[in-house]
């Protein structure tokens, strides 16, 4: 030091201040150890108390009484550091360096946060640089303040902080009991905290969906903040404010990484498993609901779809197989596109049929309706395609232009699921229901129709959205109860007057044939026969099986107790 300055002082103090590692000054040093001679030996540590410390004993005297700064030291470094004065007893928490923590009392750039007097004005003798009650009582410390200067710091609030006021703040913070308390456990807490998170993401992360995850990590995000909060504002604890909430951002967004990577293979798995036979929306709501292809099956009331070209054994006959291919798979794929977009399933291609099925592997409560409107959407795509191999003159023989296929479709409990082995599997239909939506497809060629399905299927499509009639009380090859089975012409209101006048007298027809009264039914039928459709190779209409029918019971009566039911012969 100065050694006139050193004569005069009260006291003397050190200014040194120690950074943390990133050059911020957060704690305040309250004992340093020097030793003056070290070549003597066993020369004593000498302890210094710094500058703001040293000025605040000196304020702390009372008369002839002095204020003492004391040390509390142990085995593990320094508990406390305190000053005893007839004024009171300041007890300063510190860590075991002896560092205390600075509560600093905001930025200082605009306005200064202790009052400033230039001290070359008041060394002048400007009378006005000061008012003089500007220093009675008071801690006054001298000091640069300029930016130039060296003596300035970076603190939490300030990137220039003055040295002079970083004394002073640990003066005010003393002088008010107001400190920062760096408590003992907070590693601990912190260590607990992240423990916790990682906890808790991991129990409920993988139970909930994105959304409630995401909010789940906003929640605990904001929790940590608000604690944090709480702890430094309200009991002056420093905890870290970083590490909580970081590992919450870190392990959330490790686990959405996690969940998107394995929805992505989860994917990939069920495409490669469904692609062939499912639409590309059924299988993103497979993904959704978790739903996993495995061997075995689940049982339900669903709806079992078969097609078939009628007479298509004798396209063999007149087309080449290059011509064959092209044909079918033209057909097919028009055929399976309107299959896809009502969400049904496919089964398997049979040769030129398709069987599939409506209400599986995801469940559709209007699996019947989107089977009838399949069925009608795939005769109106055939209609199309016939006017367009009409179109294109001698490429296809008449037998392909006048092309139609027989849609059987029955409603009722079936199994659905992957049969096979766990090398091969292959996701299938298995059922008496099954089985009777196929006798329906191939019984059609029987009546001359080309949409045979059960009542039941109708029923639970809704009969009232439809145009249709009723076709049989059959008793199917094999089975041993009969079956109400009608024919769906088209959406509701949308037949012609000729159709329509068809349907009534077909109507009119099926009512008498039920009484028995034969030969009023047969007039009945012989008049909806002149109005029904007949196209080329048609086997047959419903109005002439009838009229044959009636031909039949009026040579042989069934008698009082006839149920109305028909025996088929064949499949």
């Amino acid at each position: 030091g100065i050694p006139i300055l050193s004569k005069a002082a009260w006291g003397a103090g050190f200014f040194n201040s120690y950074p943390d590692p990133d050059g911020v000054h957060r704690r305040y040093r309250l004992i340093v150890k020097y030793r003056d001679r070290v070549g003597l030996a066993n020369e004593p540590d000498y302890l210094f108390a710094p500058l703001g410390l040293r000025a605040l004993e000196r304020y702390l005297q009372d008369g002839g009484a002095r204020a003492n700064t004391v040390i509390w030291a142990g085995p593990n470094g320094v508990t406390n550091v305190g000053i005893q004065s007839h004024k009171g007893k300041y007890i300063l928490p510190t860590n075991r360096k002896g560092q205390i923590l600075i509560n600093h009392l905001g930025p200082s750039d605009s306005v200064p946060l202790f009052p400033r007097y230039s001290a070359a004005d008041i060394i002048k003798g400007n009378r006005n640089a000061a008012p003089p009650e500007a220093f009675r009582d008071k801690i006054i410390l001298v000091g640069a303040t300029a930016m130039g200067l060296v003596d300035s710091y970076v603190t939490p609030f300030n990137v220039s902080f003055p040295g002079v006021e970083l004394h002073a703040t640990i003066i005010d913070n003393i002088l008010r009991q107001d400190f920062l308390v760096d408590p003992w456990w907070a590693p601990l807490y912190t260590i607990w905290m992240i423990l916790l998170t990682g906890f808790i993401f991991t129990f409920l992360g993988p139970r909930l969906p994105a959304l409630w995850m995401h909010l789940l990590a906003a929640g605990l995000f904001i929790a940590s903040l608000v604690l944090n909060y709480i702890y430094f504002n309200v009991q002056g604890w420093a905890i870290s404010a970083v590490y909580p909430p970081l590992a919450v951002l870190v392990i959330w967004a490790g686990l959405t990484a996690w969940k998107y990577m394995g929805e992505q293979q989860e994917k990939h798995f069920l495409r490669k498993a469904f692609t062939h036979y499912l639409s590309p929306q059924l299988i993103e709501e497979m993904v959704q609901t978790k739903t996993q292809p495995q061997l075995g099956g689940s049982s339900g009331i669903r709806t079992a779809y078969f097609t078939d070209i009628a007479s298509f054994s004798t396209f063999s006959e007149q087309l080449s197989p290059t011509q064959l291919v092209a044909i079918l798979n033209e057909y097919l794929g028009a055929m399976t596109d309107i299959l896809m977009r009502e969400g049904g399933t496919l089964d398997r291609y049979d040769g030129d049929g398709i069987v599939a099925f409506f209400g599986a592997p995801v469940p559709l409560q209007d699996h019947a309706r989107r089977a009838l409107r399949t069925a009608l959407g795939m005769q109106q795509m055939l209609t199309d395609l016939r006017e367009k191999w009409h179109a294109e003159d001698d490429r296809w023989p008449d037998l392909v232009k006048q092309m139609r296929m027989r849609i059987g479709i029955n409603s009722g409990e079936f199994v659905t699921g992957n049969m096979g082995s766990a090398l091969r599997m292959n996701y299938s239909m298995h059922g008496d229901s099954v089985n009777t939506a196929a006798r329906l497809e191939t019984s059609a060629k029987q009546y001359g129709i080309y949409l045979h399905c059960t009542a039941n299927t109708l029923e639970l499509a809704g009969r009232d959205r439809f145009e249709w009639r009723p076709i049989d009380y059959v008793q199917f090859v094999g089975k041993t109860e009969p079956l109400e089975t009608v024919e769906v012409l088209a959406y509701k209101d949308e037949l012609n007057e000729e159709q329509r006048q068809m349907l009534g007298f077909y109507q009119q027809g099926m009512n008498l044939y039920r009484q028995q009264q034969w030969e009023e039914a047969k007039a009945a039928f012989q008049a909806s026969a002149k109005l029904e459709d007949n196209f080329p190779n048609r086997p047959t209409t419903p109005s002439h099986v009838y009229v044959e029918r009636c031909d039949y019971f009026i040579a042989h009566p069934p008698g009082a107790d006839w149920d109305g039911s028909w025996a088929l012969t064949s499949k």
